[in-house]
């Protein structure tokens, strides 16, 4: 049986970008089946493989657990706060009127991520914490954070995610090893 990998495939074209998760055994057929579901003249194709990583371990491994710095916490979410409403706006469009989002938003945000499944297709990126001199065994999610938490309240076990960092941090949160070593 061929092994299949996830593959993030963005198709450009013109002033179109459209973005596939794909399954497919190499980047180049990622690409090719990617390029078939999706009718229009593709200019440039870009692959990134997408891994398949524990919400758990990736969850509790990171240190952060209010990315916003505004007194969220994932109990906010489970606890509808009135009269907040659950909301599809982006926060990009919130910090463009020049609006802070609130801990509340980011937990309306969540629930209707949650309410509405379809929006988490989108891998979350995953990084390594890291200083100009050091890099940390420890993962940092640099995109995707509303994505991660729905996860977890959905209590899904895994997340797709785009990975740039340590293999055995990787490994770790992909569940093909069960401890790191520093």
């Amino acid at each position: 049986m061929t092994k299949m990998t996830s593959f993030l495939v963005t198709l450009v074209a013109e002033d179109d970008v459209i973005d596939k998760v794909v399954q497919a055994p190499t980047p180049e057929e990622a690409i090719t089946i990617a390029v078939g579901l999706v009718e229009i003249n593709v200019l440039e194709a870009e692959v990134d493989e997408v891994s398949s990583l524990l919400v758990d371990r990736l969850y509790d491994a990171s240190p952060v657990k209010d990315p916003w710095g505004c007194g969220f916490s994932l109990d906010m979410v489970l606890q509808k706060v009135e009269p907040q409403e659950d909301t599809d706006v982006p926060y990009d469009t919130l910090m463009l009127e020049g609006k802070r989002p609130s801990a509340e938003w980011h937990a309306a945000r969540i629930r209707y991520m949650i309410k509405n499944p379809s929006v988490l297709y989108w891998p979350v990126e995953v990084g390594c914490f890291a200083t100009e001199d050091m890099t940390f065994m420890v993962p940092e999610v640099l995109d995707g954070w509303h994505r991660l938490f729905a996860h977890k309240v959905m209590k899904k076990r895994t997340i797709d995610a785009k990975f740039s960092g340590d293999a055995q941090l990787l490994s770790f949160l992909e569940g093909n090893t069960s401890y790191l070593v520093e």
